[in-house]
């Protein structure tokens, strides 16, 4: 809509349509037709919270994350929250296992068949801004580091490996995304 900047974006894997947002609403851009809609969700009542992000999970849901709190929204606009805890980050993602990564401040959270971990030992000296899956690795995004986290490991072993950049060692960035 005009005079409404979009924030964030996901595709539907099955239908191609792209559901995307600004602060306060998602719309539908549906591929067959090319006609934007209004997607209406439950959470569209609670009128508190500013979409930060939105991804696609591989069983067809949006995971979306707010300025407070993250959501598992259904393609009929229902809705649930990812866990009972309050939450405040940037980034959100769905990896390829159907786990759902969202931050907090310096920290990372994992969600996968309704069980929630905390990664233990990311060392980053500021907020993660963004992340995205590449081969094995989930790659994140600060304002001063890039780490490469190795989800395969941590999948099979629970092992945590990351493979670290930072302006110390002399990465040329500002911020992250």
């Amino acid at each position: 809509p005009k005079g409404r900047e979009i924030y964030t974006s996901a595709i539907d894997p099955l239908t191609q349509d792209i559901y995307f947002s600004n602060i306060s609403m998602i719309f539908k851009f549906d591929a067959k037709t090319k006609k934007m809609t209004h997607f209406q969700t439950a959470l569209d009542t609670l009128k508190k919270n500013n979409i930060i992000s939105i991804a696609f999970t591989k069983d067809r849901q949006l995971a979306v994350k707010t300025s407070s709190e993250s959501y598992l929204i259904s393609l009929n606009g229902s809705y649930k929250e990812l866990t009972s805890f309050k939450r405040l980050g940037y980034a959100i993602l769905c990896d390829k296992n159907n786990g759902i990564w969202e931050n907090y401040s310096s920290s990372l959270i994992c969600t996968r068949n309704g069980n929630t971990q905390h990664l233990k030992n990311l060392k980053i000296s500021t907020s993660i801004l963004t992340m995205i899956e590449y081969g094995k690795w989930l790659v994140i995004g600060t304002y001063r580091d890039i780490i490469f986290f190795d989800l395969e490991e941590w999948y099979r072993s629970g092992k945590e490996k990351y493979i670290a950049y930072t302006i110390g060692n002399d990465l040329n960035t500002l911020e992250g995304n």
